[in-house]
C-alpha cells in the first residue's frame, strides 16, 4: 500500500510540475492498462511495473483535471481575526449519547 501511495503521489507532483494536456495522460493510462493486461500471465513482475506506471499517470491526470491550485473558501475569514466569538446552542430533544 505504501508503494501505491508513493506512485500516485509522485504522479500528482509530476502532473503539477509538468504542463501536459489531459489527453496525453489519458493515453498513458490506457497504454499502461493494456500493457498490464497483456503481461499479467506471462511476466508478472513487468505487469506490476505497468500497474505502478498506471497509478503514476492516474495521479498526474487527477491533478491536471482538478487544477493545480484549489479555490480557497473565504467564508470563514471573518472568524480568523483572533477575536473571541460566542457560540449558542439549543437542546431540541433529550436522549442518550451513543
Amino acid at each position: 500500500m505504501f508503494w501505491v501511495a508513493v506512485a500516485y503521489s509522485s504522479g500528482i507532483v509530476a502532473g503539477a510540475l509538468s504542463h501536459r494536456p489531459a489527453p496525453l495522460w489519458i493515453a498513458a493510462v490506457a497504454v499502461s492498462a493494456v500493457a498490464t493486461v497483456c503481461f499479467v500471465r506471462s511476466r508478472a513482475l513487468l505487469a506490476k511495473a505497468f500497474v505502478f506506471g498506471m497509478l503514476f499517470f492516474t495521479g498526474a491526470l487527477h491533478i491536471d483535471l482538478s487544477g493545480v491550485l484549489p479555490v480557497r473558501d473565504r467564508s470563514l475569514d471573518k472568524f480568523a481575526d483572533m477575536q473571541g466569538i460566542t457560540v449558542t446552542g439549543h437542546v431540541i430533544r433529550g436522549g442518550r449519547l451513543r
